[in-house]
């Protein structure tokens, strides 16, 4: 049985159903009268799409759920990530707003960038913090946009590591004074004018100031990227999260979800789940087809089913099948609920 925590992740590559999963599960839980907040960081969106959500990117949602018939009925609220929107509330709960229009920041939180990941760690830390929900369920970024993710913690302590710590402590001191022309004067000091000087020269002088400007503007929110790197450490913990890593026998993506893994586990506990979707094994074992060539089709599937459970039993220490979902294709929303619904039931008898 799988229990409801505090924060459960969904990871996986490209293809494999991690989304629609995470979405599933969410709802399963909505039907033990929890109220679920789902975050998806995943760059496609695909969430969106899959419980039509309507509301801009960064903003919380409530999910229209009745469709499921539950008696049991929580609440699911949803969002899509969106590094901008969670930089915005950063300044604003530093009364600075202005100074976070800077160009170096806005680039920064673009699309593939350098801060999406970190600043997706801050933003479940925030809803945390927030305690409006009893489970939060992150779908995170494919491949290696989830390793990024579960190093952001790293890139947190290597940022805020001792070489900064002095300058850091230096505009403390002096508050009054414009931070970034500090900022300029202590690296001046510190023997790397040559660095700047350099970079004056390979692009417009203005870049090393605003450059310096977006450092001295991350350090004024300091406290909530080192919360962050606290919660990335508190994820190793089994009572506080559910690991599930999704791979699809439709997708054969096992080998690549194997090497995920070995990159992963520093981060994670060892109790996770892997969940193999898309499995027809159960809704095929008592078609007896009389044809040759579907005789032989059946058989292939099984046996590449079979092979592939095995080889996960034999690398993962919870293997769970998920069955392939069909559904009758009346209008568009009303198969990806009929799907949705599914799934949930899947999840509620594990």
């Amino acid at each position: 049985m799988i229990s409801a925590k505090k924060v459960s992740l969904f990871c996986g590559t490209g293809g494999v159903g991690k989304t629609t999963l995470s979405a599933g599960y969410a709802l399963s839980l909505t039907q033990k009268n929890l109220k679920v907040l789902l975050i998806t960081i995943d760059p496609s969106k695909r969430l969106k799409q899959l419980l039509n959500l309507h509301e801009v990117n960064g903003v919380m949602s409530q999910v229209d759920t009745t469709f499921l018939n539950s008696q049991n009925q929580g609440e699911l609220w949803a969002m899509c990530m969106e590094s901008q929107t969670t930089l915005q509330k950063m300044a604003e709960r530093t009364g600075k707003v202005s100074q976070f229009q800077n160009s170096i920041l806005k680039n920064l939180t673009s699309k593939y960038s350098g801060l999406n990941e970190i600043l997706s760690l801050i933003e479940l830390n925030e809803k945390l913090k927030s305690e409006q929900f009893d489970c939060i369920i992150l779908d995170t970024p494919p491949g290696k946009h989830f390793i990024d993710f579960l190093e952001s913690a790293h890139k947190i302590h290597q940022f805020f590591d001792n070489s900064f710590i002095e300058i850091f402590d230096y505009l403390n001191q002096n508050a009054t004074v414009s931070p970034s022309k500090l900022f300029f004067k202590k690296i001046v000091q510190s023997g790397l004018t040559k660095l700047l000087s350099y970079l004056e020269k390979v692009t417009a002088p203005e870049f090393v100031t605003e450059f310096i400007e977006a450092i001295a503007i991350l350090y004024q929110s300091k406290n909530e990227f080192l919360a962050a790197l606290v919660l990335g450490e508190k994820l190793k913990d089994a009572e506080f999260s559910n690991w599930f890593l999704v791979s699809s026998v439709e997708q054969d993506k096992i080998e690549e979800m194997l090497q995920l893994k070995e990159k992963a586990t520093p981060f994670m506990h060892s109790d996770q789940y892997f969940l193999l979707n898309k499995c027809l094994a159960g809704k095929i074992e008592d078609w007896n087809p009389l044809e040759p060539e579907l005789i032989a089709l059946k058989a292939s599937i099984l046996k590449k089913e079979d092979e592939i459970e095995k080889f996960s039993k034999a690398n993962f220490l919870n293997t769970i099948k998920i069955d392939e979902v069909v559904a009758i294709d009346f209008k568009l929303n009303e198969k990806k609920h009929e799907d949705l619904k599914v799934i949930a039931e899947q999840f509620l008898r594990l």
